[in-house]
């Protein structure tokens, strides 16, 4: 199922969903900014992804990170258009080998395991046609992530920056105080446009970013005194944020949760992002 909603001459919505994942309310938004794809959806949405881009196929697919839900359809919109594909260099062995994330049972479930390819190294600008972006590194929710920059009009292309303003939970391979980092970041460009891979756009996004960055930092004024004190992430979750949302906690079978979170607040900038029994850099 897809929806396509057009925002601009230049830039259109690609709604994603297939059966199962709207009954966990869960889609993805795909942006089409000129002829440049942003990110491809997941890989149960080929067919929907395939036919919404059927009269105006893009000439060029970029990557916010190498999550199964981001770059699931990459590998065959390459193979049907023939068109190139960029990521961050620390996305590209993922790319290659996305079986290397789909480490869950419910993400093969819910999204599927992408077909690998071969990808481009993001440059630090990339322009095609009349569409130019600055690539801003961004990591926290994972490792390789960027954000793309619009300067001329400060559009910012969030991927998973945002997610929402409050997130009480974490998967195991996130760092909470890198994330904090990436937000003041990308607050510093004054947006005045933001999409967000699985909110839509943001209205207000300068306001809506500092609203999760306080919300973080409030998050960590409470954790962090109580490990000093020698109280251990479980408990802690349990004191801070309470028990996981119960219907996520049973999909992803603890994958989601907010002991995860807690310890991604215990992390030294820059480590964590390990999946189990795999190295990423």
């Amino acid at each position: 199922m897809f929806e396509l909603k057009k925002l601009t001459n230049e830039l259109t919505l690609v709604r994603l969903q297939t059966r199962l994942s709207g009954v966990l309310s869960y889609g993805t938004f795909v942006p089409l900014l000129g002829d440049v794809l942003i990110d491809s959806g997941f890989f149960r949405a080929r067919r929907s992804l395939a036919r919404a881009l059927q009269a105006k196929p893009p000439q060029l697919i970029v990557h916010t990170h190498a999550h199964e839900d981001h770059i699931g359809n990459s590998a065959f919109l390459k193979a049907a258009f023939g068109i190139p594909v960029f990521a961050p260099k620390a996305s590209l062995p993922i790319l290659k080998n996305p079986s290397i994330m789909a480490h869950g049972a419910y993400r093969r479930l819910l999204w599927g395991v992408p077909d690998g390819l071969e990808a481009n190294p993001l440059p630090d600008t990339l322009e095609a046609g009349k569409v130019r972006l600055m690539v801003i590194p961004t990591p926290g929710h994972a490792h390789d992530h960027v954000v793309f920059f619009e300067p001329e009009r400060r559009w910012v292309f969030l991927g998973d920056l945002f997610l929402s303003a409050k997130v009480p939970c974490a998967r195991p391979y996130e760092n909470a105080m890198d994330l904090m980092d990436s937000l003041r970041r990308v607050i510093g460009l004054r947006p005045k446009f933001a999409f967000c891979y699985h909110k839509g756009v943001l209205s207000d996004p300068e306001n809506a970013l500092k609203a999760k960055l306080a919300f973080m930092e409030g998050l960590m004024e409470k954790i962090l005194p109580l490990s000093e004190k020698g109280m251990d992430a479980a408990t802690i979750a349990r004191k801070v944020l309470g028990q996981d949302p119960w219907l996520m906690h049973a999909i992803s079978r603890g994958d989601f949760s907010c002991v995860h979170l807690v310890r991604s607040f215990l992390r030294p900038p820059g480590e964590g992002y390990e999946l189990p029994n795999i190295a990423l850099f």
